[in-house]
């Protein structure tokens, strides 16, 4: 019996239509297989076709805007490689862009800035007619192929397969960032940031793990493939998949463990290669095989196997594509030649099916809804860190979701240091469109633990345990990555002594667990590596601060009578440390063929001078030497430096704790300037017995810290005004005076800025005035100072005083069928 229902819409239940209602998300998005141009659009719920649009020929990429209200489609067309469509999928929302052959493009996560791989890097707005905001011929790099975007936007990556180079650049000035490019080892095959905020790429030989801020490699598994290039991230970050096409058979599918770069296993089923991988959950992924196969992949690499839907395996799988919940994707959306399923994650069950307009190519994508509701899960990343004193740490990520796993976008979050001298690059952020919020940190000065907490509305405090180190000059763990259970050298590395004469300082290392806490009770075992150095004794043991230290002898005899280089190392079950030691000369010439000259500045006259903030690589240059019997130059010497303590007196430090002479026997260390501006003293110490003092003079250091004063967080009305007022230091927390400054409200037809200040005052103070347009929610007003950035954000209430009744009412239509029009109201 066919029943019917009719609709009668009410003014009530129109308003109920204007909240956001938590679902599986919005549309999916299909392109055709063949080069005709067109993309689909389906319904989630139901199932069906909605409506279509030829964009470009060939269509290589569809990217939604994360608000949904534009799609920006990627082709192979010459006059309409760029086509933005609106949400309504009848008209485009801007000019078609006609830039050339392109390789690739991206939207930022808030979807503000679209960059284009087209011979340069190309980068437009995203609002109104999408002007380009790179100047003419975009930003050089070598022959781009691949792109990736730091979470918070604020940085790209271009990668060129050609060259092997890596390219930084700041999205913000526009301009590559200090050290780019860099080198890559091997052929360059694939680039991604990961969850944690690292930038992961991919050769012929090796899986990198690179920090974002620097292009510094941190870390890296050595591999032997083909990959395709695609790397897909496990949802918690802990995993990253990647497709190897030269190993059919073998291992076709690579896991990597992020938490601790090892290639973790690998995955295969006999025959097969695989196109396309799509991770769903923390622990699953599927993969579609050469054969358009389906198969179901383990994250800890055990057997694949094909997947079994309720109605059966599928033939002819041509795409898949996930909803966007974290942890575990509640939909997925299988396509095969003629099909479109829509599939319960869970069970694998086939909850509707409708015909697809034409076969589909893989250039798919998911438009979710907004997500709204509390928070119900706080995802953190690199909450526990070593971070070397005067050093930015590893990002501060956190992410929201709510109860249904959607990320949650707009939520504010605040973060603070528990140590005054731990700096925060920024002290607040606004999540973004999926779901992520970060900062950064740079170590104080001195080594030690410290904290660093988020305050997150509505959910517990998230805090992030870090622990500033001095680095060591010989080989030790990573600075930024606690190893449990292994030592690291702290200070006392490449000291110079007579022969059977004890250090001047011990040699000092410390044990931390996989939590960054301080291991007590550990044995260390200290063992001659070579050079006939001996330790004073052959085991030690760490105390409540994790730290032990011993002193050692330099050689009884020294080969050719001029000098000779050791080693002891620190041993535990989980590692080892290596520390140099030279010895010149006997006990009855006390070290007098043992000579050290400073190169440069004059040692007598000297001067240092620069910025607080700044890093000095090669300010002064000693030399070491020994002359008895034949004079001769003595690598692996130990140079440090060091400033008189007090509040107000500049200060320098070495990076990584100190620096060692080469082969040519010359040495100096990376300075780092903090403190306050002003005229000190700096001792420059070579192997723990020869000391020079120059003077430094530090001046005022580049705007890199902005704190916001008032306004931030603060709520109105439409047309309504609030001051936005915000301080400007540089990296030692010191105003700084006459910056220039610039005001940019990010948000589309968010509100207007007046009484605008573009210079800092004498307390590197500056200020705007801040007046509300005609929008509901979170607005972001950018302040850009040099290279400082920091992001106010307004929420504007918008009251709703009238709704009525465009059309779409008294219709009839057959239960579970959708009306034939749409349900349209007036909002005033």
């Amino acid at each position: 019996m066919l029943r019917q229902m009719t609709l009668a819409l009410s003014l009530l239940a129109a308003a109920a239509l204007l909240i956001p209602v938590p679902a599986a998300g919005q549309a999916v998005l299909m392109t055709s297989a063949d080069q005709s141009g067109f993309l689909y659009n389906y319904s989630v719920q139901p199932l069906a076709f909605t409506r279509s649009y030829q964009a470009g020929q060939r269509i290589r990429q569809v990217l939604p805007r994360p608000d949904g209200e534009r799609v920006y489609i990627i082709s192979e067309d010459p006059a309409r490689g760029v086509v933005t469509l609106n949400r309504d999928f009848l008209s485009e929302a801007a000019p078609a862009k006609n830039l050339g052959p392109i390789t690739t493009a991206a939207l930022t996560p808030d979807g503000s800035q679209l960059l284009v791989l087209a011979g340069s890097l190309r980068i437009f707005s995203t609002a109104g007619n999408e002007p380009e905001l790179t100047t003419a011929g975009g930003i050089g790099v070598d022959i781009p192929e691949h792109l990736a975007i730091s979470l918070d936007g604020r940085r790209a990556y271009v990668l060129s397969p050609t060259s092997n180079r890596l390219y930084g650049i700041d999205l913000t000035s526009r301009t590559q960032l200090t050290g780019s490019p860099v080198t890559i080892p091997g052929v360059a095959k694939g680039m991604a940031v990961g969850a944690n905020g690292r930038l992961y790429i991919i050769t012929n030989t090796r899986f990198l793990e690179i920090d974002g801020r620097t292009l510094a490699v941190r870390g890296e598994v050595t591999i032997s493939a083909n990959p395709s290039g695609q790397l897909a991230f496990s949802p918690d970050g802990l995993r990253v998949y990647a497709l190897n096409a030269a190993a059919v058979g073998t291992q076709p599918i690579l896991i990597f463990n992020l938490d601790n770069r090892t290639l973790f296993g690998g995955a295969g089923v006999t025959g097969q290669i695989f196109t396309q991988i799509i991770p769903i959950s923390n622990n699953r992924a599927l993969a579609i095989s050469g054969e358009n196969r389906l198969f179901l992949v383990s994250s800890d690499g055990g057997p694949v196997t094909e997947v079994s839907f309720n109605i059966g395996s599928l033939q002819n799988v041509r795409s898949v594509v996930a909803s966007n919940e974290i942890s575990d994707a509640r939909t997925l959306f299988v396509a095969t030649n003629e099909i479109l399923y829509r599939v319960d994650t869970a069970t694998f069950t086939v909850t509707a099916t409708t015909s697809l307009n034409t076969e589909p190519g893989r250039a798919n994508a998911y438009v979710g809804r907004t997500a709204t509701g509390s928070i119900a899960s706080v995802f953190s990343y690199n909450t526990v860190q070593n971070v070397t004193t005067g050093q930015v740490s590893l990002p501060l990520v956190l992410r929201l979701v709510n109860s249904l796993g959607e990320p949650l976008p707009n939520i504010t979050v605040t973060f603070q240091s528990l140590n005054p001298g731990a700096l925060l690059l920024s002290t607040a952020g606004t999540t973004n469109a999926a779901g992520y919020v970060e900062t950064a940190v740079t170590a104080p000065s001195g080594v030690g633990a410290f904290q660093v907490v988020a305050t997150i509305p509505g959910a517990s405090p998230v805090t992030f345990e870090l622990n500033a180190v001095a680095g060591g000059g010989g080989p030790g763990p990573d600075p930024n990555t606690p190893v449990p259970g292994a030592p690291r050298i702290v200070s006392g590395n490449g000291q110079v002594v007579p022969s059977s004469t004890q250090t001047t300082f011990p040699m000092v290392v410390r044990i931390v667990d996989a939590q960054n806490r301080p291991m007590q009770g550990i044995i260390v075992n200290w063992t001659t590596g070579s050079g006939g150095s001996v330790p004073t004794t052959s085991s030690t043991t760490t105390d409540e601060n994790g730290v032990t230290a011993i002193r050692a002898f330099g050689a009884t005899s020294i080969p050719g009578n001029t000098y000779t280089t050791g080693t002891i190392v620190a041993t535990t079950t989980a590692g080892s440390a290596t520390f140099f030691i030279t010895t010149v000369g006997t006990q009855a010439n006390n070290l007098s063929s043992f000579g050290v000259n400073m190169l440069r500045p004059d040692p007598n006259s000297g001067r240092i001078t620069g910025k607080v903030g700044e890093r000095l690589s090669d300010a002064f240059r000693i030399y070491a030497y020994t002359f008895s019997g034949s004079t001769g130059t003595i690598p692996n010497v130990g140079v440090e430096v060091s400033t008189p303590e007090g509040v107000g007196l500049p200060t320098a430090t070495c990076a990584g704790g100190g620096g060692l002479t080469d082969v040519s026997g010359e040495g100096t260390c990376e300075i780092i300037l903090g403190g306050s501006p002003g005229e000190t003293q700096m001792t420059v110490q070579v192997g723990g017995q020869f000391v020079f003092r120059l003077t430094l003079v530090v001046t005022p250091g580049d705007p890199s810290i902005i704190r916001p004063v008032s306004g931030d967080g603060a709520t109105l009305e439409p047309g309504r005004t609030v001051g936005l007022f915000a301080q400007v230091t540089d990296a030692g927390g010191n105003p700084s005076v006459g910056a220039n400054a610039t005001w940019q409200v990010l948000t589309p037809n968010g509100g207007t800025l007046s009484s605008t200040t573009g210079i800092t005052a004498t307390n590197g103070g500056i200020s705007t005035t801040f007046t509300a347009g005609q929008v509901n929610g979170p607005v972001r007003i950018r302040l850009t100072v040099g290279a400082a950035v920091y992001e106010f954000t307004v929420t504007v209430n918008l009251r709703i005083s009238n709704l009525a009744i465009v059309s779409g009412n008294n219709q009839t239509a057959v239960i579970n069928a959708p009306f034939a029009l749409p349900l349209t109201v007036r909002v005033t």
